[in-house]
C-alpha cells in the first residue's frame, strides 16, 4: 500500500543565474510533491503564465523540474 503524507513547513531556497542559458530559475520537485507549490511570486503575469505547469497532471513518477525563462 502506498503511503502519502503532508509535510507543512517554511523553507528557504537560494538560487543563482545559470550563465550561458535563458533560464532564471529551476525548481525541482521530488516525487512526494504531487500537488502544488504555494509561493509568492511578485509579478502576477509571471505567476499566471507558469502556474499551469505546476498542476498535478503534469507530474511524472520521478518528480518534475520546472524551469522559468528569464
Amino acid at each position: 500500500q502506498e503511503e502519502r503524507y503532508i509535510d507543512k513547513g517554511n523553507r528557504t531556497y537560494t538560487w543563482t543565474p545559470v550563465n550561458g542559458t535563458d533560464y532564471s530559475l529551476a525548481l525541482v520537485l521530488p516525487t512526494y510533491s504531487f500537488y502544488y507549490i504555494k509561493a509568492k511570486i511578485e509579478e502576477t503575469i509571471t505567476q499566471a503564465r507558469y502556474s499551469e505547469t505546476l498542476k498535478p497532471d503534469n507530474f511524472e513518477e520521478s518528480g518534475y523540474t520546472f524551469i522559468a525563462p528569464r
